[in-house]
């Protein structure tokens, strides 16, 4: 505990975390535990958050006294450390931890090359006329099994 209290100050300070919507209550706690170090405050306050605990952390967090402070740094580092790998929570300016968004195409230049018929994409963009072509493929198929159903010719099949 004294080596996670001793760099996890420095590393919330130093970075700017961003969540998704399903990760909030966690990035909320990470603000918590933020302000917890800048005020050197020794209790978790009660209006904490606390959603984002799991059923395995719940019993040493939550206790009858309120919430334990060990506990719930550990379990929002630790929750962190998950929603990273996730791609819930980024790191702003990361290049490991980025947004998963930034991983994509900017909008505009995919709207302008799907306008241009440019995406370079391995199937076709039009629903309709891929539609056609995989209903024309299984039409073939079948016709194909049909004929070797007929001429007994189908492996396995007595």
């Amino acid at each position: 505990y004294s080596t996670l209290r001793k760099y996890a100050p420095r590393m919330l300070s130093a970075s700017q975390f961003m969540a998704t919507p399903a990760a909030q209550a966690l990035s909320d706690a990470l603000d918590t535990i933020t302000e917890m170090y800048r005020k050197q405050l020794r209790k978790v306050p009660p209006s904490a958050p606390t959603g984002f605990i799991p059923e395995s952390w719940r019993k040493l967090v939550l206790t009858p006294s309120g919430i334990d402070r060990k506990y719930y740094e550990f379990c929002v580092l630790n929750e962190l450390k998950g929603a990273l790998r996730s791609g819930d929570i980024w790191v702003k300016g990361s290049r490991r931890y980025k947004n998963f968004d930034d991983y994509l195409i900017p909008t505009a230049e995919f709207e302008k090359s799907r306008h241009n018929d440019q995406l370079q994409l391995a199937v076709q963009t039009d629903s309709q006329a891929y539609l056609q072509a995989r209903m024309t493929l299984l039409a073939s198929r079948l016709e194909e099994v049909n004929a070797m159903a007929l001429a007994g010719d189908l492996p396995d099949v007595d």
